[in-house]
């Protein structure tokens, strides 16, 4: 199995003691019997696949600093039985899709019609760099930011499968703990930051001051999370039921109301709860919860004039993301998984609406300078070396590795490259990420992401020995790109159902 001379780690971290740990991919699976403490850190942060801790972390050594807790007691009694932790994933769900049909009660006619003009303003405008440059509503897509959705999806893909294969089915280590481990965090980074981005880039007009129409982006929002979110719950609850351990129990009660990367904690029978069921929809539990934030952080984060104080104030929520993370991540790095934590996630995503503003400060002149396809190329090379180069302990588990400001640079360098329609005006990896194709493949990216755990989980045991792995990740890749594909058809139909509940028709 895997040793921690096989890992970017110092022999001195106490997390490379070894434990004895019992994964199984689903009801049929194989067995995997010694993997190495820090194995355990790294895929417990990444892995889609079931960790079943078989020592606590009592057992495993004494930590670093002594004064916090390496993991938790049981919850509650309601998490004892696998009956009861069902009963309430399913309780959950229902209560989540009663509240979905609850707030998407028809709206007014005035609010419906204001929200289709705005729609409209959105696709005729004149360009990011015209006179109406800084009206939301006027502003196009930018094809380049569209387009690297899907190839960041194909990326953590590539670590989750590889992670799952492991060494043992003879995929090279450097497809998940290598270069693709490295890069998956800073392209997380990077899906935050964007998101912001995107929110402030397109609303940051007062238009969702207004209650009803702040209710009407919200209820969108759930129309576009839910179908994917929970096709993949239920999948993983059928293909990979738990077990029996506290960690399990818990996570799917909390994965059906969204709140599994809110509290993500160690426990001490079975380590940590982002590590078992729809493990890759940690990202929707947050996005989810930032979304209904957003119109109360823009109404709420400083507004400046100047590009100066703009940069200042986004320098300090850069700090805010980095340095309070290291400080805390180093006393209770065993206790929490710091990467897929909200608290720490938010400054991401508040980092990507004050780059907006930025962008939004800039003049003409700075924003048009065709520079800025060629800064973006350099930075898109430039940061799985930087990853490469300052992977730590430290960094892995709290999800930073100082390149925060990096996934910023890409995107502000992608916006001002963009011309009156969107597309790049200068660039090699720009203009890729701005092709057809590419752009095309944006809207699948969230199912594709999403699908992967059920869809490795369905794989019978048989598919993982009689091949090669370089057979079994083309098979993998079309089996979840098709799934994505049929899934996000369904979720358009279903976010179009929605759309005329709200209008009343």
């Amino acid at each position: 199995g895997y040793r921690g001379n096989a890992l970017p780690y110092s022999s001195s971290s106490p997390y490379l003691r070894e434990m004895e740990d019992a994964c199984s991919m689903m009801q049929a699976s194989m067995r995997i019997v010694r993997w190495s403490n820090a194995s355990l850190h790294l895929a417990g942060a990444f892995t889609q696949s079931h960790t079943h801790v078989a020592r606590t972390h009592a057992q495993a050594g004494t930590a670093t600093h002594t004064s916090s807790p390496t993991c938790f007691t049981t919850a509650s009694w309601m998490f004892s039985s696998i009956h009861v932790s069902t009963a309430l994933t399913l309780i959950g769900a229902m209560l989540m899709w009663l509240l979905l049909w609850y707030v998407a009660s028809p709206t007014t006619t005035k609010v419906a019609r204001g929200t289709r003009e705005s729609e409209a303003g959105m696709q005729h405008g004149t360009g990011p760099h015209s006179s109406a440059r800084r009206s939301p509503k006027c502003r196009p897509k930018l094809a380049t930011l569209n387009g690297m959705r899907l190839p960041a999806a194909f990326a953590i893909f590539l670590l989750h499968t590889g992670i799952t294969m492991g060494r043992f089915y003879g995929i090279p280590q450097w497809l998940h703990f290598g270069f693709f481990g490295c890069l998956a965090q800073w392209i997380l980074t990077w899906f935050f930051m964007l998101s912001g981005f995107v929110f402030t880039y397109t609303y940051d007009d007062g238009r969702l001051d207004d209650p009803a129409a702040n209710k009407v982006f919200f209820v969108r929002r759930l129309a576009r999370i839910f179908p994917c979110y929970y096709i993949a719950l239920g999948a993983c609850l059928l293909l990979a039921p738990c077990t029996g351990n506290e960690a399990c129990l818990i996570a799917y009660p909390l994965q059906s109301i969204f709140l599994q990367s809110w509290l993500p904690v160690s426990m001490c029978d079975g380590g940590y709860i982002s590590a078992y069921g729809s493990t890759a929809a940690w990202f929707d539990s947050l996005l989810l919860v930032f979304s209904m934030m957003s119109a109360w952080l823009c109404r709420n984060l400083p507004r400046f004039a100047g590009v100066r104080a703009n940069v200042c104030l986004l320098i300090v929520i850069l700090v805010l993301r980095s340095v309070p993370t290291l400080t805390v991540a180093s006393y209770f790095m065993g206790s929490l998984d710091f990467q897929k934590w909200g608290l720490v996630r938010i400054w991401e995503y508040i980092a990507g609406m004050q780059l907006a503003r930025l962008f939004n400060q800039c003049s003409a002149e700075v924003a048009t300078w065709r520079g800025w396809g060629w800064i973006f190329d350099g930075c898109v090379a430039l940061a799985p070396l930087w990853m490469v180069a300052l992977g730590s302990p430290q960094l892995v588990a709290s999800g930073d590795g100082g390149h925060t400001w990096l996934a910023g640079l890409v995107i502000f360098a992608a916006a001002c490259a963009a011309d009156e329609d969107g597309m790049p005006s200068s660039g090699l990896l720009c203009r890729f990420f701005a092709s057809g194709p590419l752009v095309k493949g944006a809207q699948w990216s969230h199912a594709f992401y999403v699908l992967n755990p059920p869809i490795r989980y369905a794989m019978p045991a048989a598919f993982w020995y009689l091949q090669g792995w370089a057979y079994k990740l083309p098979a993998l890749f079309a089996a979840n790109l098709v799934a994505a594909i049929a899934v996000t058809h369904f979720e358009n139909w279903f976010a179009r159902r929605v759309d005329k509940r709200l209008k009343g028709t």
